[in-house]
């Protein structure tokens, strides 16, 4: 057989084609992880704007904030969506306390089906000028680290 009339690669150019696509793959791979970190803060800030609106848009209706199943004396810290619960060190941190206590609730509860922790259906009035009008959300999904959003919202009086 004549080496000249072999067919396929050589190990040189082999190497050199595995060395190009790493090459390329180092210098993308940043950038794309970059772009992945700002489109879960973006997402993450959408969100929370979303919340934020639907919580206003329930006070607007219902005069009050989503506080029904509130002691008096407490803030009431409602965990939104699907994900793992926040940590309590991190509510601690920020509230002084933590979203598993007493005085934990589900924002769903409040604003697609009006039925707060430890109260009857309906909580809300349904009938009148000032009444529930929800759902004010179609779902509250985990934050994209899938942790749930935790909302302080304290008894404003």
């Amino acid at each position: 057989m004549n080496k000249s009339n072999a067919k396929g690669f050589t190990l040189i150019e082999v190497i050199v084609a595995i060395a190009v696509v790493a090459l390329l793959a180092g210098i993308i791979t940043p950038s794309v992880v970059k772009h992945i970190g700002d489109s879960k803060r973006a997402r993450a800030q959408n969100d929370a704007l979303v919340i934020g609106a639907a919580s206003a848009s329930f006070f607007k209706d219902v005069g009050i904030w989503p506080t029904k199943s509130a002691p008096a004396a407490f803030n009431l810290i409602l965990v939104v969506g699907d994900g793992n619960t926040p940590t309590a060190a991190g509510a601690a941190a920020n509230w002084g306390l933590a979203p598993a206590a007493a005085n934990a609730d589900l924002l769903a509860y409040h604003l697609i089906s009006n039925q707060p922790k430890n109260a009857v259906a309906n909580a809300y009035p349904i009938v009148g000028e000032i009444s529930w009008r929800g759902p004010y959300q179609n779902n509250l999904p985990a934050d994209p680290w899938g942790n749930r959003y935790a909302v302080n919202v304290g008894n404003f009086a």
